[in-house]
């Protein structure tokens, strides 16, 4: 049900009465430069604000952060986070799961443990973030009239 109250809220209308893209579509390109630009929470919420000035006061488009992963989180496209060898040989999955040492280049797979705190979790040198394509791909046919469309070519 939260799923697509929030799909709803993110496509309510692919464009306003301009012609200018609605604020959903604007939300996503904006996450995706903050995560490749590999900036922060502070100058993503300085950006938001910036953008707040500019578009009309009725836009849904969030204000922060916190906000704008709150209604991703939402839209339920579950990711795995798979740790892997820092130079990208190898991925710590299914049996490798436990390798302490990458078995191509001999890198150590996690970051060394402070000494002040001998029983803190393990952290990764790099972490690969899985999204299932099959869930997204069932979401995008699961409604009725896209798989009417679907079916319309081999019917008429």
């Amino acid at each position: 049900m939260i799923f697509y109250a929030a799909r709803s809220a993110f496509y309510s209308s692919t464009y306003n009465q301009d012609g200018a893209p609605n604020d959903g579509t604007r939300l996503c390109p904006i996450d995706a430069e903050r995560s490749s630009s590999y900036y922060g929470r502070g100058p993503y919420d300085y950006v938001s604000g910036l953008v707040d000035e500019i578009l009309p006061h009725d836009h849904i488009l969030p204000l922060d952060y916190y906000n704008t992963k709150k209604l991703i989180k939402y839209l339920g496209l579950p990711t795995e986070k798979i740790d892997t060898c820092r130079n990208g040989c190898m991925l710590y999955w299914k049996d490798d799961i436990y390798l302490e040492y990458c078995k191509f280049c001999g890198e150590a797979s996690y970051q060394p443990i402070i000494e002040r705190n001998p029983n803190g979790k393990k952290t990764p040198y790099a972490i690969l973030r899985y999204l299932s394509l099959t869930l997204c791909l069932q979401r995008l046919y699961a409604p009725q009239v896209t798989t009417l469309q679907m079916k319309w070519h081999a019917n008429h």
